[in-house]
């Protein structure tokens, strides 16, 4: 475990104790803890172990011991706002079964009456963002769906466009762009009327990767503009990364390299210094994918390496998939076809498996391509039909567009 990374997750938790706890209890907590920590050094150390090697960064930040020391004396409400806030923190760094975890026990204490529906909608609706990146579906939509009741229960605005934003996100992994971008409409309405500008800000880059996924680039880019300035003067690190991510992947979609690499580095720069382990990961395989367009195989291997790491981790299938998919295309420029299909199949098959539709569509094309190279032009045909049959599912007009220009090509 990276000892920065414990560094910075303590202070930030620490930050969260300042919020919710008076002085007393911080300090209280803050000295049953040196006690702990000194005397379990001191056993692993008869034990001639050494201590840090054996601990998470869960268990190292003493998380469940503050929370059951906090639930003695705070407020409800104060007890269950920290304890989804630490919930969000686990989340950012990577520890998404904690997060998980902990957004249940949120949940379950606030079942009982209606004084703590914004906070239990809330922790649903997190856990809905956890579930989506790991492609749990139903599990995600049951949760989203919740969510909405106690926020229309509540009569929280505020909570409806953060759940109309969520349910943005669920449409756009499975495919619906049209629904994806209704949902993020009404989100940035609703954020606009309540003047949550920085949330507002969010739905427009979410539009703007919708547009990126339609092929609709220099709408893509305005929206993306648009978010970028609320997000620098509002210092929102973790949104710049994301921010930065999202305008990497419009430039490997327009094939500007170079600018793709830019931004993966802006990326990565926000996410390095706030440990935001998921955008690592996605930013890691941005720089992959550039690279192995620019045929630097080597750099592309070393990042997709780091991201499949990484993903691997966090159990994010669909983003496994994509790192198989870049694989795929490493080793057919370097006309190992066998290979390449391999990594090919592998990835169809996970995405398959999650019903992926435009990454279904990415896969397919890059293996018709494999067999377009190899000679194999039934094969080819076969495959690129597919690949046409998912994008236009999405309505992705520039890849519609590659495919059809591909096929003419087998067809003359």
């Amino acid at each position: 475990m990276e000892v920065k990374k414990i560094q910075s997750f303590r202070e930030q938790l620490t930050r969260l104790l300042s919020k919710y706890c008076d002085e007393s209890t911080r300090k209280n907590i803050d000295s049953t803890l040196n006690i702990i920590r000194g005397s379990e050094k001191d056993l692993m150390a008869q034990a001639k172990k050494d201590s840090e090697s054996e601990q998470n960064l869960v268990e190292e930040s003493f998380i469940y011991q503050i929370i059951a020391d906090c639930q003695l004396g705070l407020p409800k409400k104060e007890y269950l706002g920290l304890v989804t806030e630490i919930a969000n923190l686990c989340s950012d760094f990577g520890e998404f079964a904690t997060a998980e975890a902990l957004y249940g026990t949120t949940i379950e204490s606030a079942s009982d009456g209606d004084r703590y529906l914004n906070q239990a909608a809330e922790a649903l609706l997190q856990r809905a963002g956890i579930l989506l990146r790991q492609a749990r579906w139903d599990a995600a939509k049951a949760d989203i769906k919740e969510s909405r009741r106690l926020f229309a229960r509540a009569k929280n605005d505020i909570g409806i466009g953060k759940n109309e934003n969520t349910l943005g996100i669920f449409a756009a992994q499975r495919g619906d762009t049209k629904e994806s971008v209704a949902h993020f409409k009404k989100a940035a309405s609703l954020f606009e009327k309540t003047k949550q500008t920085d949330s507002a800000s969010t739905a427009h880059m979410n539009l703007g990767i919708v547009a990126t996924m339609r092929g609709k680039f220099d709408e893509a880019l305005a929206a993306f503009k648009r978010a970028l300035t609320e997000f620098e003067n509002a210092g929102d690190v973790p949104r710049l990364a994301e921010l930065h991510h999202n305008v990497g992947m419009l430039f490997l979609a327009r094939a500007d390299m170079d600018s793709a690499l830019g931004q993966f580095d802006e990326s990565l720069n926000y996410s390095n210094q706030i440990h935001y382990e998921d955008l690592i990961g996605m930013a890691s395989l941005g720089k992959a994918t550039a690279f192995a367009r620019k045929k630097d195989f080597a750099l592309a291997q070393l990042f997709g390496n780091k991201a499949l790491l990484i993903f691997r981790k966090l159990s994010a299938h669909l983003s496994i998939a994509d790192t198989y998919k870049v694989k795929g295309i490493i080793q057919r420029e370097l006309k190992h076809y066998d290979a390449a299909e391999l990594y090919l199949n592998t990835s169809i098959s996970i995405n398959q498996g999650y019903n992926s539709t435009l990454n279904l569509g990415e896969a397919y094309l890059e293996i018709g391509l494999v067999y377009t190279a190899s000679g194999d032009k039934k094969k080819a045909k076969q495959v690129f039909q597919k690949s046409l049959k998912f994008f236009q599912q999405v309505g992705a007009k520039h890849n519609i567009d590659q495919v059809k220009g591909h096929l003419n090509t087998l067809n003359t």
